[in-house]
């Protein structure tokens, strides 16, 4: 399990601006062993940038990222949106949660942020990575 970095902040984390210089370090430079996972239409925001698409490339080259296939998260997301209970219009990133078992989110979006962290949405919830002081996350999560 590592962690997922939604499309909001992506360019921040990379070109490691505070508050995520610290994540942005940990994810390009290796340290405590970041692995980004991402897929389906957080797959296709990233493909919109060169620079992030550059990003992805050169971690999946290294090992140091997992793409999900779209078609894997297609059925949870019908199953989020049915629900009717998300608060964000993120379904998509709570599926690839799901799906590949990551339980760490790099976001400010606050809608997406409540339901990551609401266990009746995503059980066992999830945590939020937001600044710089809680690399015991990055430990914590992404040293497996």
């Amino acid at each position: 399990m590592c962690i997922i970095v939604d499309n909001d902040v992506v360019q921040r984390v990379i070109r490691k601006q505070s508050p995520l210089d610290r994540l942005g370090l940990a994810l390009l430079e290796g340290q405590w062993s970041v692995r980004l996972v991402y897929g389906g239409k957080l797959a296709a925001d990233y493909e919109r940038c060169d620079e992030v698409r550059r990003m992805v490339v050169r971690l999946d080259q290294e090992g140091r990222a997992r793409r999900i296939p779209t078609q894997s998260l297609q059925s949870e997301v019908k199953r989020l949106n049915a629900s009717g209970s998300l608060t964000s219009n993120d379904a998509d990133i709570i599926a690839l949660a799901i799906v590949a078992d990551v339980r760490l989110l790099c976001t400010f979006d606050k809608k997406l942020m409540a339901d990551f962290t609401n266990v009746a949405v995503m059980s066992p919830r999830g945590q939020v990575y937001t600044k710089g002081g809680q690399e015991h996350l990055l430990r914590g999560h992404c040293c497996r």
